[in-house]
């Protein structure tokens, strides 16, 4: 049967459900974007403890959660800014900056 030989109601009930929403998940991203700066840039970035192989300013997606960041500009490794902790929400961007030693966000 062609679509212009259909009862009305049943066309209707067809392209309805073409058309209708589709289910979505209630619940937000787990996922985070955190963002490290520094003043001067090229800084070891530290997440954890855990080095990153990234220098600043660098971007992160990160699971929503606490995190300690600390920024290491030479060897030995002397701390150019020290732990700096963040919290971050399912969704959420954070940007941090270090200059001078300083966290400031």
């Amino acid at each position: 049967m062609s679509a212009r030989k259909m009862p009305l109601a049943i066309r209707i009930a067809i392209l309805g459900g073409l058309i209708s929403p589709i289910a979505v998940s209630s619940q937000m991203p787990s996922f985070a974007k955190l963002i490290v700066k520094s003043n001067p840039t090229g800084a070891d970035i530290v997440i954890n403890d855990q080095p990153t192989q990234q220098k600043t300013d660098a971007e992160f997606v990160v699971a929503a959660g606490d995190y300690t960041v600390k920024l290491y500009t030479s060897e030995p490794r002397s701390p150019n800014c020290d732990g700096k902790k963040v919290t971050l929400a399912a969704g959420e961007t954070k940007t941090i900056s270090c200059s001078g030693g300083k966290w400031s966000q």
